[in-house]
C-alpha cells in the first residue's frame, strides 16, 4: 500500500534524522536536541515541520532504553 499523506515525506525525513542522531550521539543527546529544537508549549510553524517532528519523535520512542 502506498502512503498518500502529503506530509509523509517530511515524517520519513524526521524519522531518518532521529534514527541517525540516536545512532551517532546516543539516545539522551538526541532527546535533548529534539527538546531544544521543539520547545514544549511553543507552536510548530506548519504541517510539514509538525510531520518532521513527529517522525523524529517516533524514532526516539522506537529506540528508547
Amino acid at each position: 500500500m502506498t502512503n498518500t499523506n502529503p506530509n509523509f515525506a517530511d515524517f520519513q525525513k524526521g524519522y531518518d534524522a532521529g534514527a541517525a542522531d540516536v545512532a551517532g550521539m546516543g539516545f539522551n543527546a538526541a532527546r535533548d536536541k529534539f527538546n531544544m529544537d521543539f520547545i514544549p508549549g511553543k507552536p510548530i510553524r506548519n504541517a510539514g515541520q509538525l510531520a518532521w517532528a513527529l517522525g523524529y519523535f517516533e524514532a526516539l520512542t522506537d529506540r528508547a532504553a
